[in-house]
C-alpha cells in the first residue's frame, strides 16, 4: 500500500530494544535458575512504572531499570526472594507518598499504576512463597500479566517511553516461556 504523497512506506525497523529485551531475559534467567528467585522480577516491574508515574519522568523508567539491580542483586545472591519484595514495598510506599504530593495520580493512566503495583505485588509475593508448581504458575503468570501491561503501555504511548515497554515486554514474555518451559521439563 502507497502513502498519500504517492511514495512507498519505509521500510519495517528492526525493533532493537524488543531483541535486547529478550536477550536481558535470557540472562537475567541464566543468572537466576529458579521461579522463586524470578517472582520479585513482577514487583520490579510495576514499581518501575509506579516511579514514571508518580515523578512525572517517564524517562525515570530507563534509570528504574538500571536501579532495579540493586534491589534485586541482595535477593539472588543470599537466596532470600523475600529482601527484595520487602525493599520494594519500602520504595513503592515512597513513589505513593511523592506521587501524592505532586498531585501525579490525578490522570487515569498514572492512576493505574497504583492499581498495578497493588495487583503485581500480591501476585509477587504469592509467587514467592508459593510451594513448588504453583509458584512457577504464579511466576509465570505475573511475568505474562505484566507483559501484557508493557504491551498496552507501549501502542497507548502512555507513562513509560515506548522504546522501554518494548524491551520490558520482550523481557517479561521470554521470562515467562522459560519458566513455563523449566515446570514442563522438571528443571
Amino acid at each position: 500500500m502507497e502513502a498519500a504523497s504517492g511514495s512507498a512506506p519505509p521500510p519495517p525497523r528492526v525493533a532493537w530494544r524488543g531483541i535486547l529485551g529478550a536477550a536481558a531475559g535470557v540472562l537475567v534467567a541464566l543468572a537466576t535458575g529458579t521461579q522463586a528467585e524470578l517472582a520479585p522480577l513482577i514487583m520490579v516491574c510495576s514499581t518501575i512504572y509506579l516511579g514514571a508515574a508518580a515523578t512525572g519522568r517517564r524517562w525515570a523508567a530507563w534509570a528504574g531499570f538500571a536501579a532495579s539491580g540493586l534491589v534485586l542483586t541482595p535477593g539472588f545472591v543470599l537466596d532470600a526472594p523475600w529482601i527484595p519484595l520487602v525493599a520494594l514495598l519500602v520504595v513503592q510506599a515512597a513513589l505513593v507518598i511523592v506521587g501524592l504530593r505532586r498531585g501525579a495520580f490525578a490522570e487515569p493512566a498514572a492512576r493505574a499504576q497504583l492499581y498495578g503495583a497493588a495487583g503485581f505485588g500480591v501476585l509477587a509475593v504469592a509467587a514467592t512463597v508459593g510451594a513448588g508448581a504453583w509458584a512457577g504458575v504464579l511466576t509465570v503468570l505475573g511475568l505474562l500479566g505484566h507483559g501484557a501491561w508493557d504491551l498496552w503501555h507501549h501502542r497507548a504511548d502512555a507513562v513509560v517511553p515506548r522504546s522501554y515497554a518494548l524491551f520490558c515486554a520482550a523481557l517479561d514474555v521470554v521470562l515467562a516461556l522459560l519458566v513455563a518451559w523449566a515446570l514442563v521439563s522438571g528443571r
